[in-house]
């Protein structure tokens, strides 16, 4: 039975993928070790005819190791741990996953946007006394323009939200 190898783990469980690739006909191997261990998951990947990714490097050296390889998918948008020359030398398919964490970026985004304002320090509680200002000058978000560069999905998201804020 062909294998698809999830070399970046990080998500409670991969139960979904596991009956996808299973009602095709693969079995699905999960890398279990430490997160920076190149060579353990490129040995996960030898006979690997896929492989899912999130932060892994996969390039020419990756790619020879693995001559069953036919496609990567990486759990995230660009392909930036990806070497795309490589994997086209070798006839392997690349895809990521478009879309993901749209929502979550540009929640966190809306959130940084106010903690910036506010003068909130990360894992700082209430400034005492309680009520007195972070700063002298406080900046306040009302009439304000707020810029974003690139509306692709991701900036799209946060004008989408932002919209009805400022």
């Amino acid at each position: 039975m062909p294998t698809i190898a999830i070399l970046d783990s990080g998500y409670k469980s991969y139960s979904y993928e596991k009956e996808l690739f299973e009602r095709r006909g693969f079995s699905l191997q999960l890398y279990q070790g430490e997160h920076d261990d190149p060579i353990a998951k490129r040995e996960l990947a030898r006979d690997a005819v896929g492989i899912l990714i999130r932060g892994t490097r996969v390039d020419g050296e990756f790619f020879d190791f693995c001559p069953l390889l036919k496609a990567v998918v990486r759990y995230g948008v660009g392909y930036d741990n990806i070497n795309l020359a490589d994997a086209t030398a070798r006839g392997i398919r690349v895809a990521n996953v478009q879309g993901y964490a749209n929502f979550s970026v540009s929640d966190h985004t809306i959130a940084l946007i106010y903690a910036c304002a506010r003068g909130l320090k990360i894992g700082a509680g209430m400034h005492a006394p309680f009520g007195s200002p972070p700063f002298a000058d406080m900046f306040e978000l009302h009439d304000k323009t707020l810029g974003i560069i690139g509306l692709g999905r991701i900036g799209s998201c946060v004008a989408q939200k932002a919209s009805c804020l400022f």
